[in-house]
Parts: C-alpha cells; structure tokens; sequence
C-alpha cells in the first residue's frame, strides 16, 4: 500500500514538471514575443520623435522666415511681440500704393510688381523734378539778370528824364517868349488882314450886285429859253402819289404798300401818309419801309395825326424826292456832316435814281442845301460862317426854277 503510494507521487510530480516546462516554454515564447514588440514600438518611438525634431526645425525656420518677412514688409502689431504681418492690411498698403502711383494696372498685384513700377515711376519723378530745379535755376539767373538790366535801364532813363526835364523846362520857357512875340505878330498881321478883307468885302459886294444883276438877266432869258425842252421841274408840278397802302396790321402798327424793289424803292425810305378819299390832303401820320419785295413792301408807321382816324388800306404816301421811274439830277452845297456826309449822301441819291452834278444847268432838278461852312476852298476859317444862301448856285437854282430842299428834309425821308 505504502508502495503504490510513492508511485502514484511520483507520477504527479512528473506531470508537474512537465507543466512546468510547458509553462516554461510559454513564457520563454512570450517573453521572446513581447521583447520584439518592445522593440518595435521603440524603433517606432524613435522614428516619431526624430520625425518631430525634424517638423519642430521645420517650423521653427517657417516661423522665422515669416518673422523676417514681417520684418521686412511691416503690417503687423507693434504691441505683440513676434506678430506677423497682417494680410488685409498689407492689401490695403498695395491698394494705397497702386492709387499713388498711375502706371499700375490689373497684373500689379502684389509687392513684387508693384515695387519696379513704384521705383520707375519714383525715379521719373526725381528726373522731373531735377529738370523742374535746373529750369529754376535757369530762370532764376534769367531773372537776376533781367534785374541787373531794368535797374541800369532805369538809372539812364531817369538821367535821361531829369535832361530831358531841363530841356523841356528851357523849351517852354523860349516856347513862351515866341508865343508871346508870334501873339504880337498875329494881332498886327490880323489887324492888317480886316482891314483888308473890309475892303475886299466892300469891293466884292458892289462886284456881286453889278453880276447878280447880269446874271439875272441871263439867267431869266436861259430859262425862258430852256422852257420849251426842258420838262417841268418838280416844284411846279402839281405833287403824286407815289404808292397807297394794301392792308394795316392796327394791333402791330405795321402794313403794306403797293410800291417794292421793281419800283427803287430801298429800306429806310419814309413816306407821308395821306387820307385817300376823293378832295382829301389830310395827313394821316408818316411810314418807314422796314422790308422790299419785288412788288410791295413792309412798312411802320408812326407819328400818327389822329388816333380815331387812324391809317387804313387804300390811302395815300407821298415822297417828295422819290420817283420810280425817271431820271433827275442834284447839286449839293454847303457842309454836310453828322448822319449824312456829301459822299453818303451822293450814294443815297444814286440809289433813288438821282445822279448828283457839279454845278446847277438846265438838267438840275433838285438843289440840297447843308448848313453853314466855316472854311473855304483852302481850308482857311471864314470870320464868319459862310451861308449856303450867299453861294452862287443858290442864288441860280432861285433864278431858274430848281426845287430847293434842305438837307433835314432828307433825312426826313430816308431813314438809313
């Protein structure tokens, strides 16, 4: 019994040691398996953390490229200390920059464009101010010198002036001493001349009244001669219409006559405008003719006689010095000046058919008389102004006939 016993010990201590070894074995395995994964996961450690000191050098450099970027391009916030630039501003600086200076477009977007584009544009600037300087320079000295001249010009000019002072002061003191003996002169030189003219007036005057006399004579026996081919001059013939009024415009004070260019009828002409009824020579007022047609013309009146009798279509105008048709002649004497000198006045009646002559013959119809003439032939003053009256073609359109008429009555008619 006590034999059995030790062997069935001795069986289970075998088993055991082979648990044991088994057990052994297991761990020996793990024990194997664990140190390569250990190791593993340190050669996996070390790869991580030489990959990290490689990133941490990689952003350390990014972080400093960036700082010295923000160093050199500014835009960043002074209060914080390793602040980098500010995109938003640094567009608005590109904005600003690219307003400040014209030669940017759309391709200049960034500091790297705009920088050439800002240098040229700068240096531009520089030459043109440069320039600018030395044109200032340039008119500067022109300056000075054209001061340097006006100041010498000046000084002769006013060495000139006091000379010309002492000579003028000289000049009119000898200009007074001449005037004064001249003065004497004249008044006896002028004594003389009355007394001579006094007597040439007292000669002429019994000379004219021996011809006047003669003259009149001859005269009267040229006219009475001239009587039967000369046709009747216009003061001896009983006055014509010379046109009658088509239509009145009462509320524009205006109307038309049957009278136009056809007729030499021209503008400025002023007519008298009388009542047309049968035995009537009441004046109604006076017209201008303001515009021609070949065969009628505008005119204005105005001077109107009577305000309840005003003008109407069918009355009368009349123009002493107007005739449409035939052919006269004038002679002008005395001055004519202000609104109508001798040539206007020649050209006015040459428009109206009237050719201007020089002296009064058969042939004269009108005689136009101007007014008193202050010189004579030579340009010397008369003592007294000369009347037209006291000439001789007066004295002969008298004698023979012709229509004498004043100047004013005229421009009473024409208007020009």
């Amino acid at each position: 019994m006590e034999q059995r016993s030790q062997r069935g010990a001795a069986k289970v201590s075998a088993v055991w040691l082979i648990v044991l070894f088994v057990f052994f074995f297991v761990a020996l395995t793990f024990g194997y398996i664990s140190n390569e994964e250990t190791v593993a996961a340190n050669k996996v450690a070390d790869d991580a953390g030489r990959a990290e000191v490689i990133a941490d050098g990689k952003l350390t450099a990014k972080t400093q490229e960036a700082r010295d970027i923000t160093e050199k391009l500014g835009f960043n916030d002074d209060q914080i200390v390793g602040s980098l630039s500010n995109l938003e501003a640094a567009q608005i600086g590109i904005d600003n920059l690219k307003a400040a200076f014209s030669d940017t477009d759309d391709t200049t977007n960034n500091y790297e464009t705009l920088v050439p584009v800002v240098i040229r544009q700068y240096n531009g600037l520089l030459t043109l101010i440069a320039q600018k300087d030395a044109t200032n320079a340039d008119l500067q000295t022109q300056l000075a010198t054209a001061r340097e001249s006006v100041a010498t010009v000046s000084a002769t000019k006013d060495a000139e002036s006091r000379d010309l002072r002492t000579r003028l002061t000289d000049a009119e003191n000898q200009a007074v001493e001449d005037k004064t003996a001249l003065e004497a002169d004249v008044a006896s030189a002028r004594s003389d001349r009355n007394d001579k003219d006094s007597q040439v007036r007292t000669l002429r005057g019994e000379y004219e009244d021996l011809s006047r006399e003669a003259e009149k004579e001859r005269l009267a026996h040229a006219a009475r001669t001239d009587a039967m081919s000369k046709p009747l001059k216009f003061l001896k013939e009983p006055e014509r219409p010379d046109g009658r009024v088509l239509a009145v415009s009462s509320t524009l004070g205006i109307g038309w006559i049957n009278i136009g260019s056809k007729n030499r009828l021209d503008r400025g002409m002023v007519f008298h405008v009388v009542d047309g009824k049968p035995n009537s020579d009441s004046l109604k007022g006076w017209a201008e003719v303001t515009d021609v047609d070949e065969s009628r013309a505008e005119v204005r009146f105005f001077d109107l006689a009577d305000p309840y009798d005003p003008i109407v279509a069918d009355d009368i105008i009349y123009n002493p010095v107007f005739d449409p048709t035939g052919e006269r002649n004038a002679v002008l004497i005395g001055r004519f000046s202000g609104s109508y000198n001798e040539k206007q006045m020649s050209m006015l009646l040459a428009d109206i058919g009237i050719s201007v002559q020089k002296n009064v013959d058969a042939v004269t119809d009108y005689l136009i008389v101007g007014s008193e003439i202050y010189t004579d032939e030579d340009g010397e003053p008369y003592e007294d102004p000369l009347q037209p009256s006291e000439l001789p073609a007066y004295k002969e359109a008298e004698a023979t006939g012709v229509r004498i008429v004043p100047v004013r009555e005229v421009r009473r008619y024409f208007k020009k």
